[in-house]
């Protein structure tokens, strides 16, 4: 239904990306920053109408601050889509898991 909205992640190599489905508001409306005291992404309408904290547990679990400068977003065919730029230390945590979990899958 028109207005609901919902955040998906989407993991392409080297960003973490969630686009909700269309918005009902033009992108003028929407701020998407970081706040450093919670360590969280906010998305917020300025009339009000939407608001939301998006936890990157990712970084939570390296104990890596959020960077203001490796969040983008942009709003496109009344969808937003918001991306932020990984650290080099979660890909290569992530590249370790997976050279793991295929060793344990091979011993199988």
């Amino acid at each position: 239904p028109r207005g609901v909205l919902f955040f998906l992640r989407k993991d392409p190599r080297k960003l973490s990306r969630g686009p909700p489905p269309p918005l009902p508001y033009p992108a003028d409306v929407y701020s998407v920053t970081v706040d450093h005291d919670k360590q969280d992404m906010v998305v917020r309408t300025s009339n009000k109408k939407y608001y939301k904290r998006i936890d990157l547990p990712d970084l939570r679990r390296l104990g890596l601050k959020l960077q203001e400068n490796s969040l983008s977003w942009k709003h496109q065919h009344n969808t937003l889509i918001i991306s932020y730029t990984r650290p080099q230390e979660v890909v290569e945590q992530e590249q370790k898991a997976l050279r793991e979990a295929e060793k344990s899958a091979i011993k199988m």
